[in-house]
């Protein structure tokens, strides 16, 4: 019998998937499902290994815990709601600029 996951991440990408027209590899977005009877076991395994998918009836994780948090293109300087240390550009000093 085939055991039901649905994706809890994001996303997922390039998952190998038999389809009427044969295998096909395939993006999927969070709440999508797919089939023990469609995806190799061993890509299963994988993704149920680093929490992108959940059982259907399990225990999925609560959101928020699959991944750390990390900064973005939109928010460089933010990291889970507060400042992200950055480290300066490279050839550049910390220091502020000396007084005259």
């Amino acid at each position: 019998m085939a055991t039901e996951y649905e994706v809890v991440g994001a996303c997922i990408t390039d998952v190998p998937t038999n389809t009427a027209n044969g295998e096909m590899r395939v993006t999927l977005y969070k709440g999508a499902r797919i089939s023990s009877a469609n995806v190799p076991r061993e890509r299963i395994d994988h993704l149920l290994d680093v929490g992108l998918i959940a059982e259907v009836g399990g225990d999925a994780q609560p959101e928020g815990t699959q991944n750390p948090p990390v900064t973005t293109p939109d928010q460089p300087d933010m990291v889970d709601g507060g400042p992200a240390k950055v480290a300066p550009p490279p050839g550049k000093k910390n220091d502020p600029p000396a007084k005259r």
